[in-house]
């Protein structure tokens, strides 16, 4: 088994914790073998032997030193978030550096690109850099700007995962037309998510509650941490899974929670 995580780790939970113990609890409880990380600080110190991360140094930028992280543990990544030459190839232009980042998964045998890994926390700003309340413009943005990349061989492999700021009802038709959502698409192993906001699918819902916005009985419960994946990838799906339905302790260690995605030991 192969296993992929993406999670917020930027949490408003108090009191907060360092991420030292948020890293321990994640390797202790999630085990995965490549994760997206974000809101993430690029100081991975902490993490241990066997992880390599691929990131922004710097983060956003200005006040912002957090960004999204790519990590894989006994795997060796590369990083291509600026675009790449050579025939199979692609040429990119990020709206919003730092934001996303882009990294092949390396076979260390004959470095070929076993998968690629997009990692978006989409920000809640439109093409102009306009402040709003969701993140579906910038998803939009950012599916533009990684056309290149989806057109590309390594569109045949390739997972975008991460905090896309927006409800299942408001995912952008641009996802669905080449990529397979695990969530939905495993939807059937789980029962329907009470309160899923913006869901529209009823007793079919089958969402994961990734998101807690406060303490109070009466938090939102939102599904706004993705996984799609490429159809090829879909082919060597064994499961999926997440959020407090699979954590019930996240909300001690961040206001999100993982997503995390089983693969066949094909992908590597």
């Amino acid at each position: 088994m192969f296993r992929f995580a993406t999670w917020n780790v930027g949490h408003a939970v108090q009191p907060r914790k360092p991420f030292a113990h948020q890293w321990n609890w994640f390797t202790d409880n999630v085990g995965a073998d490549l994760v997206v990380l974000t809101e993430a600080k690029p100081d991975y110190s902490s993490c241990g032997d066997g992880w390599s991360f691929v990131y922004k140094d710097g983060g956003i930028g200005g006040r912002r030193r957090w960004g999204t992280s790519i990590g894989a543990y006994e795997h060796t990544l590369r990083d291509v978030t600026n675009g790449v030459g050579g025939r199979n190839g692609f040429a990119i232009e990020h709206h919003y550096p730092g934001y996303v980042t882009i990294a092949d998964l390396v076979d260390d045998e004959d470095d070929s690109t076993l998968c690629t890994v997009v990692g978006i926390h989409a920000p809640l700003l439109d093409r102009d850099g306009n402040k709003l309340k969701w993140g579906g413009e910038s998803v939009d943005v950012i599916m533009e700007d990684l056309a290149g990349l989806i057109s590309s061989r390594r569109g045949e492999m390739l997972i975008i995962a991460g905090d896309l700021n927006i409800h299942p009802g408001h995912v952008p038709p641009s996802l669905y037309e080449n990529f397979i959502d695990v969530i939905e698409a495993t939807a059937d192993l789980r029962e329907p998510l009470p309160g899923c906001v913006n869901c529209g699918l009823g007793e079919g819902c089958g969402h994961l509650w990734t998101h807690r916005n406060g303490k109070t009985q009466n938090a939102a419960v939102q599904n706004i941490d993705y996984v799609f994946i490429s159809e090829a990838l879909g082919e060597v799906l064994t499961g999926a899974g997440g959020g407090d339905f699979t954590f019930p302790e996240i909300w001690e260690y961040s206001d999100h929670a993982p997503v995390v995605v089983d693969f066949s030991d094909d992908v590597e």
